[in-house]
Formats: structure tokens, sequence, C-alpha cells
């Protein structure tokens, strides 16, 4: 019988092919299906390749390529595909055999690259919050427990201060529950939360969450899942 072709999750970064290893550019230029979001496959412009545009729709990712095993596909992620990222899931999903992992350098550090500067002590953000929500630290520890789980409202920063501040204000905002406040192992690293309630109410907190985010300029994407999937929550979240 034959084997299944390896899936290849490749990180591009925001200085797309050109930033990417000649080994990398060759695999997705012999690839038969390349999968990512709007921003990583404009990134690598046209080619002969099928392109499946999938945003936050993972599981259609996976059923796609469950439904391929014989073809070349390649995945586009931002930065380090396993650093919080999609890499998680699909490997959670389909077994880690199944992929081969291609990261590349983080936003932060090719922008600190870019201007020849150590970041080794950089101050990336920095906040105070006089009164925090109650809620807020449980969400940071992972010990958060929703009652109930109706629409679902993602925020993502590109700095741990941010984002806390965000989703401080996203709770303050309306009648939702935090979920959970991710923040990334790095100094200046992307950190993203996720709450739940009613779709009104978890529209109203990521619309406040992303403006105190975007006064900073770190706001990465917002997102509001009317209708999440069960399996979602189940496998993701």
């Amino acid at each position: 019988m034959a084997t299944e072709e390896k899936v290849t999750i490749i990180g591009i970064g925001e200085n797309g092919l050109d930033g990417l290893t000649a080994a990398a550019r060759g695999l997705i230029e012999a690839a038969d299906l390349l999968i990512g979001d709007t921003h990583t496959l404009a990134a690598i412009g046209a080619t002969d390749a099928e392109q499946m545009v999938v945003g936050t729709r993972f599981d259609e990712a996976v059923a796609r390529i469950e439904k391929s095993p014989r073809k070349k596909i390649v995945v586009l992620a931002s930065g380090d595909p396993l650093f919080y990222g999609v890499a998680r899931y699909m490997c959670d999903r389909l077994g880690k055999q199944r992929f081969e992992v291609v990261p590349h350098v983080s936003s932060m550090q090719l922008a600190f690259a870019r201007v020849k500067e150590s970041w080794e002590e950089a101050v990336i953000d920095t906040m105070v919050i006089p009164n925090v929500h109650a809620s807020v630290f449980p969400a940071i520890a992972g010990s958060s427990q929703p009652e109930n789980l109706g629409a679902l409202g993602i925020l993502e920063a590109f700095s741990v201060a941010s984002l806390i501040e965000g989703a401080d204000a996203a709770v303050k905002a309306a009648k939702v529950e935090l979920i959970e406040v991710r923040l990334a192992m790095a100094l200046g690293g992307k950190a993203f939360a996720t709450m739940t309630g009613n779709v009104a109410a978890v529209q109203a907190a990521i619309d406040a969450g992303a403006v105190m985010i975007g006064m900073k300029g770190l706001l990465v994407n917002k997102v509001v899942i009317a209708s999440p999937s069960p399996q979602l929550y189940k496998e993701y979240i």
C-alpha cells in the first residue's frame, strides 16, 4: 500500500518568500495544494498549486488533508508554527508523524534584525491596570471554567501587556466570560484571549478590547464566531 505524503507546515514572515530558505521555497513550488490565510497566501504570490483559504477554520483544513493522502500539501503559517500556532492543532488531530515543520523567525526577531539591534533587554510594552477585573487572573492561569459556552470571541495582540489590557477592557465592557488569556513564553511574543457569551455581548466585548489594543498599534486580529463547532471548544479551546 502506498504511503501517505508528508504535509509540510512552513512558517513565513513579513518578508515573504525572500525570508525563506531555498529548501522551503522548493517545497512551496512543488506543492499540489497550498493552505493558509489570505495574508500568508498573498505573501508567496501566484503559483501553479491549488490554494485553499482557511482563516480560523482549521477543521476544514484538517478534513481536506485527510481526503488528500497522495497530494503534496504545504500549510503556510505565520512565524514559528509550533509557537502557539496551527501546527499544534494539526499534529493533535492527525498525528505528528504526518507532518514536517519548517519554522520562521517571529515578526519581532525580524524587526530587530532589520535595525541591527540586540533585543535582549528591549522593553516592548508596559501597562498598569488600577482595578483589574477579577476574571483576568484565572484566565491567565488557565483555570477559568465558563458555565455556558456560546459565541466565541478571540483577541490577538503583538504584546503580552497590551493583550492583558484588551482582555480586561473586553470583560468590563459586556457580559462575557473569559475562557483563557494565553501569553507567549518569550519577551515581546504575541498573545491571545478567548471569551464566550451571547453574540451581541461577545461582539461588544471584542470591539472594546480591540480598541484598547489598537490604541497602541498592537492589534493583530479580532474574531467573533457566532456558532462555533463544539469540536472547536473540545479540541482547541
